[in-house]
C-alpha cells in the first residue's frame, strides 16, 4: 500500500473539515494498493469524498494530474457542484472541469452586443480562473460552440497560447500571420480544454476522455484536448456502452457486435482493452518519474495544429 497517499487522503479530508467514516478509509486503503482497482459500494457512504481525496493526494505525491472520469453529464455535474468544492476547502488541489463544445457560449457563435452574452461575460472573466468556464454556460439566448470551421475565436488572453514561432515573434504583441491576435473573442470550450493542463483534478465524462485517447492515438500524439493522468473512473460497468454509444465503436472480441455480460470480460475486449492499456496501466505506479513539475507549475501543454475533429459530448 502507498501510504503516503493514504496518509496525504485522509489529511486532505480533515483539512476539508471532513472526519473520515470507517467506510471511507476502507475505501482510501483499498485505492492505495497496488495495481488497477475496482471498487463497489451503495449510495451514501462517501465514496465520491473518498475519491476526490484520493486522487488530490496522488496529484500530490506524484506531481502529475489525477483525472475523474464521470459515467455522464448528471453525475459530472454533482461532483462539480457539490463534491469537489467542498473538498476543495482543503485548500490543498486546483481542480478543472470539461465537457463537450456543446456545453460552452462561444463569440463565435453569438452577437457580442447581445446584453445576456455581455452579462455572462462579465461574471465568467470576473471569476477565479479555472472557475470562469464553468459559467459560461450557452441558453435559448446564448449560442454554443459550433466547432471545426465554424469556430475563429480562440481561448483568450493569457490562455491562448498560438504563437507564429518566428525568430521575430513578439508574443502577445506579434503581428506575424500565425500568431493569435485574439479580435475573435472567446471560445470558451477551448479556454476549458487549455485550463486542465494547469489542474492538479481535472474532472470530465467518459466520452471526452475516451474521444482525447483516440485523437492522441489516430494524430500519432499531434492533438491532445485534455491532460492524461492517473484515472478514477466512476460507474466503470458503463464504460463498454459508453464507448459504443459515443463513439460507434462495437467492442466484442471475437466479432466486434455486442457486449458481453461481465465487466471483466468487457474491460478485455477491442477498444477498452487498448484503451485501458495506454491510459490506465502507465499510471498505476504509486510515483512518477522524478523531477515532474507540479501541474501548477507546469508551462502550458504543447502547441498543437488545429484539427477538424472536435468531440461533442
Amino acid at each position: 500500500m502507498s501510504n503516503s497517499i493514504f496518509d496525504g487522503a485522509m489529511d486532505i479530508m480533515r483539512d476539508a473539515g471532513i472526519e473520515p467514516r470507517e467506510s471511507q478509509v476502507s475505501l482510501l486503503k483499498y485505492l492505495s494498493e497496488p495495481g488497477a482497482r475496482f471498487v463497489q459500494a451503495p449510495t451514501g457512504v462517501g465514496k465520491s469524498f473518498a475519491v476526490i481525496a484520493h486522487a488530490a493526494a496522488n496529484a500530490e505525491e506524484t506531481g502529475d494530474h489525477s483525472i475523474i472520469i464521470a459515467a455522464d453529464n448528471t453525475l459530472l455535474d454533482q461532483y462539480a457542484s457539490k463534491d469537489l468544492p467542498a473538498m476543495a476547502k482543503s485548500g490543498r488541489y486546483e481542480y478543472a472541469v470539461i465537457k463537450g463544445r456543446r456545453h460552452y457560449a462561444c463569440a463565435s457563435a453569438n452577437n457580442e452586443d447581445n446584453p445576456q452574452y455581455r452579462q455572462m461575460l462579465k461574471a465568467a472573466l470576473a471569476a477565479p480562473r479555472l472557475r470562469g468556464s464553468e459559467l459560461a454556460r450557452p441558453s435559448e439566448e446564448i449560442g454554443h460552440c459550433n466547432g471545426a470551421d465554424r469556430c475563429h475565436s480562440c481561448a483568450g488572453e493569457g490562455v491562448c497560447f498560438r504563437k507564429c514561432g518566428l525568430p521575430d515573434c513578439g508574443g502577445e504583441y506579434c503581428s506575424n500571420d500565425g500568431c493569435c491576435t485574439h479580435e475573435n473573442g472567446i471560445c470558451w470550450s477551448k479556454r476549458a480544454r487549455l485550463l486542465t493542463f494547469e489542474a492538479d483534478l481535472v474532472l470530465t465524462n467518459t466520452s471526452m476522455w475516451l474521444v482525447n485517447a483516440a485523437l492522441y492515438d489516430q494524430t500519432e500524439g499531434m492533438i491532445r484536448l485534455i491532460p492524461f493522468g492517473q484515472p478514477y473512473v466512476d460507474e466503470a460497468q458503463q464504460l463498454p456502452q459508453t464507448v459504443r454509444d459515443s463513439l460507434g465503436w462495437k467492442l466484442t472480441k471475437e466479432s466486434g457486435r455486442g457486449l458481453g455480460k461481465e465487466l471483466t470480460k468487457e474491460l478485455q475486449t477491442f477498444l477498452v482493452e487498448v484503451v485501458i492499456a495506454g491510459y490506465v496501466t502507465p499510471y498505476i505506479p504509486a510515483a512518477a518519474a522524478p523531477g515532474i513539475a507540479p501541474p501548477a507549475n507546469r508551462p502550458p501543454a504543447p502547441a498543437r495544429p488545429a484539427a477538424p475533429l472536435t468531440p461533442a459530448g
